[in-house]
């Protein structure tokens, strides 16, 4: 799941000259949710933001680099 999501909000992010959502806006919007800390307390949420942004950015942009076609071949992925 997480795997065509990333790749969806790729392709939304590759036609951002006419949506205006680069990768930075898509990962603000969705780490959240994406992204859930273990610690669930006002200073947790905010010590934790900038970790959720740092790793949904790169996740929305390099999707394919993430989610190989190891499923595919019959491997085991992480």
């Amino acid at each position: 799941m997480l795997r065509f999501l990333a790749g969806h909000l790729q392709t939304i992010a590759a036609r951002s000259e006419k949506n205006e959502m680069e990768p930075q806006n898509l990962a603000l919007a969705f780490k959240k949710m994406l992204v859930r800390m273990s610690e669930n307390s006002m200073r947790g949420v905010v010590t934790h933001r900038p970790d959720q942004y740092q790793i949904m950015e790169p996740v929305i942009q390099h999707s394919g680099g993430f989610f190989s076609n190891a499923q595919d071949k019959g491997e085991r992925t992480l």
